[in-house]
């Protein structure tokens, strides 16, 4: 009688949450869709009724709402963190692109790392006040392109960080830190690849506009030539 009598006290609370919030959604369906179970039938939803698919879709929405802007923090956080090291030239910041601009001289490209060369702590630290700013910008919805451009930033600096912590004498632990440095790098770098395919359409909207922007006769194939021209008598 007990086991009988918990869905049935389950079912009354939840039809009356239901019938009291309307205005909140079917919570019915948002646990279907993340157990796959509908209360109403106690059977899988699947074939039973259309609650799990309308579940999916309500978390698949949050999921495109508010992933974007948790990512967004998460990386401006993590790049802002990392500038009070750069532009203080920090002891961690002096061994990192020491070592760096050591592997870099061994190959006939000393400087390159330097507090003077082309991927300086200043550049790279630049490049990711741009990006954490971008991503924060991109909070507003009217904004929110910005938040692509600061993916492709993001993803440019950190591609480096991660190559050069795998492939050069730096290694993914070099301030003794258990690797949080280069796990952070990592975590940014894919947020920022999945930001890049989730916004797919509006990075080729950006990339095609700088494209235009640099190269205006690209857009114009043969047809407007033709067009342009007359025949001649003979």
């Amino acid at each position: 009688m007990p086991g009988r009598l918990a869905p049935g006290l389950a079912q009354l609370a939840l039809r009356e949450l239901n019938s009291a919030q309307p205005a909140i959604g079917s919570f019915t369906e948002l646990w279907a869709g993340l157990t796959g179970v509908c209360f109403v039938k106690q059977r899988p939803c699947v074939t039973i009724c259309g609650h799990k698919e309308e579940g999916r879709a309500i978390m698949t929405a949050r999921l495109k709402t508010y992933a974007p802007i948790v990512f967004s923090l998460i990386a401006a956080a993590v790049f802002l963190d990392s500038l009070r090291y750069k532009f203080t030239n920090a002891v961690e910041t002096q061994v990192i692109f020491g070592r760096l601009d050591a592997w870099a001289a061994s190959f006939g490209a000393g400087g390159l790392f330097a507090q003077t060369g082309l991927f300086s702590q200043y550049v790279i630290g630049s490049a990711e006040l741009v990006a954490s700013t971008l991503f924060l910008l991109g909070l507003f919805p009217t904004l929110r392109r910005l938040q692509t451009l600061a993916a492709l930033i993001a993803v440019a600096v950190m591609s480096g960080a991660v190559c050069f912590h795998l492939f050069t004498p730096l290694g993914i632990d070099p301030n003794n830190d258990g690797g949080g440095l280069f796990a952070m790098a990592v975590a940014v770098w894919l947020g920022s690849l999945a930001l890049l395919i989730f916004r797919r359409e509006t990075l080729f909207s950006i990339l095609g506009g700088i494209r235009h922007a640099i190269l205006p006769g690209m857009d114009r194939g043969p047809s407007s030539h033709v067009a342009g021209t007359r025949a001649r008598p003979v």
